[in-house]
């Protein structure tokens, strides 16, 4: 059967389509609310990169227990509390602004508190695909997915910035909380895994077995490595993105949202035409290609001053960014053992949202010091050094097959 008909005939798959789409929306409607909150609240650039950092930075406490969690219990022990947090968090702040007590360490608190809960879906949740649909259909149906957020992306923000200008943050807030909602009531119909009782050091050695599988297979360690790598110089276009919409548009939340929806237009475009790319070269001549037309981008916005080169800057630096996340993804669930895929999962969250949450603060101190443009030129630099370790990489995996020398100390130190 055609994979993409094999895909649309599938009712779980597409529930599970609907809900990431829908929950995307809501986590970026968040993410637009709280990074202006910020901005009207301190406006100083690292201060909104230090709130995108508490966004993205718990990845690295959570993101791995979450995934060991999953792997022991099944993904619904995780998916169901953590999104119900999100939707509790989100309540609170609206309580917060309704009382007009919010403040910067509120702020900051609840946003490192919903970036821990998002933290601890995002494995669990993505894993998911690998087992309703077939190893065939597993990169279409990844790509897929990847449109539905990106799609997220596109509307996400630009709904936010509009209910931000029309109707305030509360209201805002109120709708993201809606929008997440209706992922966990699939959620709540994802099969149940039946209770066991293990202790915490298990836990912690399951961590440890897939950490150890990860890093002793280079194909996992070096798609790791580039994540972490792109991630870290990459987030500079958004988490400098208010500031472009100031001082390029004149506009102020509507502003932010619509160049955020230009980045996912971005995105959408890069999901559609990635597989006709891909096909002409290998993966990592592929990503190599992805690091520098990324760095082009930035370069441009640095180099020239004018809305016109800024906006398709953003949406060339869209495309690269689903393109070379969802090749990494798709690579990452068909490459790694069943029995690790969850943690191998929540390792690539890992290194993405800790390069994600690094590189915000980097960035906000140094447009905070300098100037906007500079961090933008910095980054691009940074991005295009980081090419050459895709391409050594490369090379290094063409000549060493992946590594199974401690397979028998995997399979002793998991619990499963």
């Amino acid at each position: 059967m055609d994979q993409s008909l094999e895909l649309r005939t599938n009712r779980t798959f597409l529930w599970y389509l609907l809900s990431t789409f829908l929950a995307g929306m809501g986590w970026m409607i968040q993410w637009v609310a709280i990074t202006w909150m910020m901005v009207e609240i301190d406006g100083r650039p690292e201060m909104v990169g230090l709130v995108q950092t508490c966004l993205s930075l718990p990845v690295i406490f959570f993101a791995m227990p979450a995934g060991a969690l999953s792997d022991l219990f099944g993904r619904k022990a995780v998916v169901v509390p953590a999104q119900m947090l999100i939707v509790l968090v989100v309540l609170l702040l609206v309580y917060l602004i309704i009382d007009q007590s919010l403040n910067v360490p509120w702020l900051l608190a609840l946003a490192f508190v919903l970036g821990g809960a998002r933290a601890s879906v995002s494995p669990a949740w993505q894993s998911y695909v690998s087992h309703i649909v077939p190893k065939p259909a597993l990169r279409k149906a990844v790509s897929l997915n990847s449109v539905g957020f990106n799609l997220a992306r596109t509307l996400g923000p630009a709904l936010g910035g509009l209910t931000l200008s029309v109707l305030g943050p509360a209201l805002t807030l109120v709708l993201s909380g809606l929008l997440s909602s209706f992922l966990l009531g699939v959620g709540r119909r994802l099969p149940r895994r039946r209770g066991r009782r293990v202790r915490p050091t298990q836990i912690w050695r399951s961590i440890l077995a897939s950490v150890v599988y990860a890093w002793n297979d280079h194909v996992l360690r070096d798609a790791y490595v580039t994540a972490s790598l792109f991630n870290f110089s990459g987030i500079v276009i958004i988490s400098l993105m208010p500031f472009l919409a100031a001082s390029l548009l004149e506009a102020g939340s509507t502003g932010y949202g619509l160049l955020m929806g230009v980045f996912g237009a971005g995105a959408i475009f890069g999901a559609f035409v990635q597989t006709k790319f891909a096909l002409q070269v290998d993966l990592g001549v592929y990503i190599k290609r992805l690091f520098r037309v990324f760095a082009l981008s930035l370069s441009v916005m640095f180099l020239v001053d004018s809305v016109v080169t800024t906006v398709v800057g953003i949406f060339v630096s869209g495309s690269c960014w689903l393109m070379l996340h969802s090749s990494l993804s798709a690579l990452i669930q068909t490459h790694s053992k069943e029995r690790y895929r969850s943690r191998c999962q929540a390792l690539f969250q890992f290194m993405i949202f800790g390069g994600n949450g690094i590189g915000a603060l980097v960035w906000g101190i140094v447009a905070g010091s300098f100037t906007v443009t500079a961090a933008f030129g910095v980054s691009a630099l940074t991005i295009f050094v980081g090419s050459f370790y895709v391409f050594y990489s490369t090379n290094r995996a063409r000549k060493s097959p992946p590594s199974a020398q401690i397979s028998s100390a995997l399979e002793n130190g998991s619990p499963e």
